[in-house]
């Protein structure tokens, strides 16, 4: 009955715990375990934080470069678009500048050259007379243009003056006489009236006289014509008309 195999359970247990000797060893053991397992968690938090402010900081540096980018670009685009708005602004200020810088030039010719100063052969009929041309040379279209004929004086022996514009296909039409408006001219024919040149539309006119009592004349007589067209002021030719004998 004294043998030690029949004590109780309990008593059995008490082989597991340590000695006295390695409680204290033991208990620092723990303790160290927990410190590094304290360390580990901190670390590992710390780790966490790291990241966390990395992407804040990655997310701060994107935005501010998008705050800075997008504006830049969208400031880019409006200027496209200023661009754009400026150069069809200087199309169309050209186009109506264009429009605007554009007028008529009336001008009158003989030969090819400016009668002005020269001297036009005016005879008893077209075959014997020299034509002129009056001239649209500008880029625009006149105004109503009207054109006057002036003598300094008119010969005993003249009978009457006719004109002919060639592109009208029509022949000689007489002009009557009337009262001049300049006083260094004896008299005044209307010449052309109610016509309006497009740019580069001519007229060529031929002057020719008819005498009184079938007299030849051969004088030569100051002249001027006088071309209304719109402009601020006429155009002013003066020439001389020299009427020469022909056949009627």
């Amino acid at each position: 009955m004294r043998n030690g195999k029949n004590k109780p359970p309990a008593e059995q247990g008490d082989a597991n715990e340590p000695s006295p000797s390695m409680r204290e060893p033991l208990a620092k053991l723990e303790q160290r375990i927990e410190e590094l397992s304290q360390e580990n968690e901190k670390r590992v938090l710390e780790a966490k934080i790291s990241v966390g402010e990395s992407r804040v900081t990655n997310l701060l540096i994107l935005f501010g470069l998008l705050g800075i980018i997008y504006p830049v670009w969208m400031t880019n685009r409006n200027a496209d678009k200023v661009n754009e708005a400026i150069k069809d602004m200087e199309v169309r200020f050209k186009e109506l500048a264009g429009e605007y810088l554009r007028e008529p030039n009336m001008v009158c010719e003989v030969d090819g050259v400016p009668l002005s100063g020269r001297t036009l052969i005016v005879g008893p009929n077209r075959n014997a007379s020299q034509s002129f041309v009056i001239r649209n040379a500008g880029d625009a279209s006149s105004g109503t243009v009207y054109v006057s004929l002036y003598l300094k004086e008119t010969p005993a022996e003249l009978g009457s003056l006719a004109k002919c514009v060639s592109d009208s296909g029509s022949e000689d039409l007489s002009m009557q006489p009337v009262p001049s408006d300049d006083t260094r001219f004896h008299v005044r024919y209307i010449l052309m009236r109610n016509s309006v040149f497009q740019p580069k539309r001519e007229c060529i006119l031929y002057l020719s006289y008819s005498a009184k009592a079938a007299a030849a004349i051969d004088v030569e007589v100051p002249a001027m014509f006088k071309v209304h067209y719109g402009g601020p002021e006429p155009l002013v030719v003066p020439f001389t008309v020299k009427m020469v004998p022909g056949k009627p």
